[in-house]
Order: structure tokens, then C-alpha cells, then sequence
């Protein structure tokens, strides 16, 4: 097959959920299929793309276009939102030289699927009907934000939030009917887009874990044996959500655990924290703050138990699927796991109130021996549901199916 993919960022490094599941995508179709990529980017995209292409031999990357900023991107933000009650977010990507790219490529590159990928591509779709399109949004965008708008604080911000998730369903009702077949990371997703979006046919293809993380082994230096057992959390703290739960935890749990386990070492990977937040955290016994590691993976692998308090979001998190691949006892609120296939005591522990939280952090940070074993439990869910090896089969089998319905439609299915 012949693909292009339309990304709002280039997919390199693969560094955040977005760019790293269009990433693992498309390196794993460009082992035997032709891709080209069209995309926007910041200012040093370019020189991104060029390392995108050494890092996956192979494919084509078209052009890198720059995004809207500044007063042209408030007088676009204005106008779609207020005129053509389009999505904020969908203006910074308004570029009639990306529309005109595509139409050269689309006139010229004769390809079986257009890959629209995540919400803000899907704008283009109209310039692509004469062939076979896939849409890959990774959850349903706009019940993400109105679970985001429960946790602002402050009634102007949060009815700011209600707006855009009013808005991004009206978009997706509209647009959403055009495109082949949609792909979501869960099946929640899935039958809340049906339910919104009458005619749609979507797809059920969970996140992969990248390589780095499934290929890591554990180095563990003598001096480091018998140290104090480590709790570690990681996540943006510019996520109301992630920001409110953690706060939540330190307030509510963290303190008894503290009190089962004197000697705990609370280390807090949290980037884009407020500078009030941060001192806050910083002044809290056993707390340590760090917004950036240059190994993340070594990171995460050192530590004995990995919490994520969060509330709110959409479909499974990189974050916790990337810390289960690394054999690492894993404890979270319902919504960390929303999504994942876990099993509460089996590979995980679903925590669904503060002492939840005390009791099960407390067991695993006593008993090694638990920590092993749910931690080799949460690799081998990783290892059986989340890889580019069981998942990319399904990848081609979502094109193709694209493709196939585009020459001859049929029914519409929920594909899990």
C-alpha cells in the first residue's frame, strides 16, 4: 500500500502519546508498505523530520509546515470559533499551503489511505474524497474535555472548558460521518463516538509501548541495593487532573503511608508545574520535585512502586502502560487504567478512595516479593496487548479494510 499521513507534529523524537503513536505506526508499516508524511512543526521541525527519515529508512516526508502563532492565531481562533463554531484548538493548524500540499500530493501520488491523524487534521478531510481515509483521533476528543472541565477550579476556565468540549462534539458529529473508518485506543471511545456520530465505523486499536521501554534491562549498581524504597509519580502538572490528584494524594494518602513507612523517598516527575505547586511539593517531608530526567526509562525503572492519583482524561495513558512494561508494581485511581485491560490485585492496583491508596502502596513498599510479582504480571499484559508486534498486523488490517470499504462499502462494525 501507498500512505500518507498528515500530522500536526513531527512524529520525532517520540516523546509525547501523540507523536509516539504515530511514530511506532509509521515505522512499522514502512518495514514493507510506502510512506509519505505532510505535517506542521515549530521551528526546528525540519531538522526533526530530516532525523525522522534516518531513524526510518524508507519514507518520504513531503513538506514541514509552520503552525499559526501570535495575532494571526487569535484573529483565527476568533473567527472559527465564533463565525464557523469550529474547535479552538483546530486554528492553529488552519494553512492554505497545507491544503494546497495535499491537494499536489493527492493529485500526483495516487495513495490507497490518507491517515488524518488525531483531531486537528481532521479539517482536511475534505479535500480527500476521493480516497480511502482513516482518521485516528485516539480517543473521543471532546469527552476528554468535558472530563477535563470537572476538575478547573475556577468557574470561567471551567466554563471555557465546556465550551470548546460543546464545540469539538459539534465537529465531530459533522465531520467525523465523512472519513472511511475512525481508530480510537479504547472501546470506551468507541461507543461514545457511535452514540454522537451516527453513520461512523471505528476501530479498537490499543496503544503500543515503544521499544526503548520493552528492551530495557535493569541496572542495579551494589551501593544502590538496601537503599530506602522509592515511590515515584509522573505525569504534566499543567493537567488539571493529573495536578488535582496528585494534590489530592499528598494530602489524603501520602501522609499515612509516610506513617507505615518512615524511611519512603517520594520522588515526583512532574514537568510544567506552576512555581506555587512546586514549592508546595517541595516543602512536604520525604518530597522530592523534578520536572525533567535525561533518562526517564532508568528513571522510572529505579523506583519500587509507581502511583498515578489522577482524574479525569480518556482512554489508556502511555504513562502507566510505559512503567507496567517495565515490570514495575503499578497502583492508580479508576481513571489512570480507564481503557487498559488490567486486573485489580492481579497486575495493578485500582485505588478508588485515599485508603486504598495507604493500604496498597504501604503492602507493596514492604513486601518485595509482592512488588516482583505484580510487576512481572503488568510486563506480560504489556508484552501480550501493547507492542508494535501484536498490534501492527492490525494496523494493516485497519487500512486494508479502509481501502476495501472505500471500493465497496458495507457495514458499519465497532472492531475490537
Amino acid at each position: 500500500m501507498k500512505l500518507l499521513y498528515l500530522v500536526q507534529d513531527v512524529p520525532f523524537p517520540p516523546s509525547d502519546g501523540i507523536r509516539l503513536k504515530v511514530y511506532n505506526v509509521i515505522e512499522y508499516m514502512a518495514r514493507n508498505h510506502e510512506c509519505h508524511v505532510l505535517a506542521f512543526g515549530d521551528p526546528g521541525a525540519r531538522e526533526r523530520a530530516v532525523d525522522l527519515t534516518s531513524r526510518i529508512p524508507g519514507i518520504t516526508v513531503l513538506d514541514v509546515l509552520a503552525v499559526r502563532s501570535g495575532f494571526p492565531l487569535l484573529l483565527s481562533t476568533v473567527r472559527r470559533t465564533t463565525l464557523r463554531l469550529l474547535p479552538p484548538s483546530t486554528a492553529r493548524y488552519e494553512s492554505r499551503g497545507f491544503a494546497r500540499m495535499l491537494r499536489e500530493a493527492l493529485r500526483h501520488g495516487s495513495y490507497d489511505v490518507v491517515h488524518y491523524d488525531v483531531v486537528n487534521m481532521a479539517q482536511y478531510v475534505h479535500l480527500g474524497t476521493s480516497t480511502a481515509s482513516v482518521h485516528s483521533p485516539n480517543d473521543a476528543t471532546s469527552l476528554r474535555y468535558l472530563r477535563e472541565a470537572e476538575e478547573y477550579r475556577q468557574p470561567v476556565t471551567r466554563m471555557a472548558r465546556l465550551v470548546s468540549a460543546g464545540l469539538l462534539a459539534r465537529f465531530e458529529q459533522s465531520v467525523y460521518p465523512r472519513f472511511t473508518k475512525i481508530h480510537v485506543v479504547s472501546q470506551i471511545e468507541a461507543e461514545y463516538l457511535v452514540a454522537l456520530c451516527k453513520g461512523i465505523d471505528v476501530e479498537v486499536i490499543a496503544n503500543a509501548v515503544d521499544r526503548q521501554f520493552l528492551a530495557f534491562e535493569p541496572r542495579t549498581a551494589p551501593e544502590q541495593e538496601g537503599r530506602a524504597p522509592e515511590l515515584l509519580f509522573t505525569g504534566s502538572l499543567a493537567i488539571p487532573g493529573i495536578a488535582s490528584g496528585l494534590l489530592e494524594f499528598i494530602n489524603l494518602s501520602y501522609p499515612g503511608i509516610l506513617a507505615a513507612v518512615p524511611n519512603v523517598r517520594f520522588t515526583i516527575l512532574g514537568r510544567s508545574a506552576d512555581p506555587g505547586l512546586r514549592r508546595r511539593l517541595e516543602g512536604i517531608p520525604g518530597v522530592t520535585v523534578i520536572p525533567w530526567v535525561q533518562d526517564y526509562v532508568q528513571a522510572i525503572a529505579s523506583a519500587n512502586v509507581v502511583v498515578f492519583p489522577e482524574k479525569g482524561g480518556a482512554g489508556p495513558k502511555h504513562r502507566v502502560l510505559q512503567a507496567m512494561s517495565l515490570g514495575k508494581a503499578v497502583v492508580g485511581s479508576p481513571d489512570a487504567f480507564q481503557g487498559t485491560r488490567v486486573q485489580d490485585g492481579g497486575n495493578c492496583f485500582i485505588c478508588r478512595n485515599p485508603s486504598d491508596f495507604v493500604e496498597s502502596i504501604s503492602h507493596l513498599l514492604i513486601d518485595e516479593s509482592l512488588q516482583r510479582r505484580l510487576g512481572q504480571s503488568a510486563r506480560r499484559l504489556v508484552l501480550s496487548n501493547h507492542t508494535m508486534d501484536t498490534l501492527g498486523p492490525r494496523w494493516v488490517s485497519l487500512y486494508q479494510g479502509a481501502v476495501a470499504k472505500f471500493r465497496h462499502p458495507g457495514d458499519i462494525k465497532i472492531r475490537t
